[in-house]
C-alpha cells in the first residue's frame, strides 16, 4: 500500500488513467472507508460525512506540510479534526465511545 504522504502527493502529479492514479484513488477510497468505520464505531450521525472531512484535513495537512515544509500545518489540521469530531459526536450522543485508531494495513 502506498504511504499517505506519497499518496497525497502522487495525486497531484500523476494523470489520469496511470497506474499510479489507480493506486492512489485506491489507496484513499481505503483510508476513507477506515476513517468512516471510525466515526460509525464512535457513534457518528453520518459517518460518511465525518470521513468525507476528515479526509480533506488529511490531504489538506500533507499537501501544506509537503509544499510548505511547514510541521506546524499537522497540529493544524489535528486542532481543526478535533472541532469536527466532537461537533459531530456533541450533535448526535451525550457520550463517546473508546475507538482503537489502528491506520489500515494494521500499522
Amino acid at each position: 500500500m502506498v504511504h499517505s504522504r506519497a499518496a497525497a502527493s502522487l495525486s497531484y502529479e500523476s494523470p489520469g488513467g496511470t497506474d499510479v492514479h489507480a493506486r492512489t484513488v485506491e489507496h484513499k477510497a481505503v483510508v476513507r472507508a477506515w476513517v468512516a468505520d471510525l466515526a460509525r464505531r464512535a457513534g457518528a450521525q453520518d459517518p460518511q460525512l465525518l470521513a468525507r472531512h476528515l479526509t480533506l484535513l488529511i490531504d489538506g495537512g500533507l499537501s501544506v506540510g509537503v509544499l510548505d515544509a511547514d510541521p506546524a500545518a499537522a497540529d493544524a489540521a489535528k486542532s481543526a479534526a478535533r472541532v469536527l469530531v466532537d461537533a459531530t459526536l456533541h450533535a448526535t450522543k451525550p457520550r463517546r465511545s473508546t475507538v482503537r485508531t489502528r491506520t489500515p494495513g494494521g500499522r
